[in-house]
């Protein structure tokens, strides 16, 4: 089965014939690792087989030899944490046992179907609830946030997800206008009693709050009115995205070419890395091709997961997003432009001769060899080693044969 992967590439198919003997009563391990195989076919199912290899076979000792145990019977999340704990003792790093606290303030705090709906999702946002270790762990990564966005008082800052406040408190200390978009109706009613009433129940305050889902609204409007209303230095979104939703929100923020100079947010560290990857080199991926397209991404600050309580199974990363005022490079068909970085990604075993005549970009063979002799480029290249500026050149060759 191994070897058919690796067989099936470019463009030939390989199949994988596996056998036994007539009217063999399979074993129920046998049973289940067909199963696996059956099931897991699409592209890039190697973890998932992993996975469930373990679950029927155990996890053993761990790192020894000795095969006992099984990890379904602990939990992903548990196995993780033991396996964490046996390398750090062979580093001879002393492991301090934490403490189990509950906390119970008899209120509900339960994330209802209306805001989140994906079962998922939900489990990802409490346990980001629960990540934080110390305040000064809090304070420590708002202060990086805050320092690389270089805040200006004439600064319009717009923080997504504040939810509690947090950061927006700090971010009311450093810019006179500060627009917070949040989804939650209950989040938002703390962020008023906590910054916009006063004891008479009065709005006074330089936060201006809305009740929208970022995805939703129009960003452009909302910035244009505020130009309007005061004098306006730079834009900078500032915030700290749920990592389920963080990809979305920030192609929502530069596809739409929004009238803003900065994008500071803290995402998961693999997200970072991607985003902030050169392009043509193994880290990147699609995203970060559109990433540089629109912008100059950095990386600030990372933050560890022993920063959080319970840690969770990722480390995080504060980036800045510098957006461009034009384009890394001119291109003549900017929608062919990124479907043929999106196929080549989505297909990235193979070469992108077969990508481009398999998903019917270019309609023969000899009219991609006759594209890579006039551009210079291998004919077996693969779109992951290319850089921006050689998937242009491939786009408008297209553009200008059709």
């Amino acid at each position: 089965y191994q070897i058919r992967g690796r067989v099936g590439r470019s463009d030939r198919e390989a199949y994988a014939y596996i056998t036994y003997k007539r009217d063999k009563l399979l074993s129920e391990v046998a049973d289940k690792r067909l199963r696996a195989i059956k099931d897991f076919t699409e592209f890039g199912s190697g973890f998932k087989i992993a996975m469930r290899d373990l679950e029927i076979r155990g996890a053993g000792s761990i790192l020894g030899e000795i095969q006992h145990g099984h990890m379904g019977d602990v939990g992903y999340d548990m196995y993780c944490k033991l396996l964490d704990e046996v390398v750090k003792e062979m580093q001879g790093i002393k492991v301090e046992e934490e403490p189990e606290i509950q906390i119970d303030l008899n209120i509900s705090s339960f994330i209802p179907d209306e805001y989140i709906q994906s079962s998922s999702q939900k489990i990802e946002i409490y346990q980001d609830i629960a990540l934080c270790k110390t305040e000064q762990d809090i304070e420590n990564v708002i202060d990086e946030i805050i320092r690389s966005s270089n805040i200006d008082k004439q600064d319009l800052i717009i923080e997504i997800g504040p939810g509690l406040g947090v950061l927006t408190n700090r971010l009311l200390q450093e810019a006179n206008n500060v627009i917070a978009v949040e989804l939650d109706k209950r989040m938002v009613n703390i962020l008023q009693d906590r910054f916009i009433l006063n004891i008479n129940g009065q709005a006074e305050s330089k936060l201006e709050i809305i009740n929208e889902d970022v995805l939703k609204i129009n960003l452009n409007e909302i910035i244009a009115e505020k130009r309007k209303q005061t004098e306006i230095k730079n834009v900078k979104i500032v915030a700290n995205l749920p990592y389920y939703i963080s990809t979305p929100i920030i192609m929502k923020l530069l596809e739409n070419r929004l009238d803003i100079d900065e994008i500071i947010v803290m995402v998961q560290k693999e997200v970072a890395e991607r985003l902030t990857a050169k392009t043509g080199t193994r880290l990147a991926g699609a995203i970060t091709y559109a990433v540089e397209y629109y912008s100059d991404a950095t990386s600030i600050i990372k933050v560890p997961k022993e920063s959080f309580v319970p840690s969770p199974k990722v480390e995080s990363e504060v980036i800045k997003l510098k957006v461009r005022k034009g384009k890394k490079i001119q291109v003549k068909a900017e929608k062919l432009l990124f479907n043929i970085i999106s196929k080549s990604f989505m297909q990235r075993r193979k070469t992108l001769s077969n990508v481009l005549t398999n998903n019917n970009i270019m309609h023969s063979k000899e009219d991609v060899k006759n594209m890579w002799k006039e551009l210079e480029i291998d004919e077996n290249v693969r779109g992951e080693s290319l850089t921006l500026e050689q998937f242009g050149k491939i786009a408008d060759y297209i553009s200008e044969k059709k």
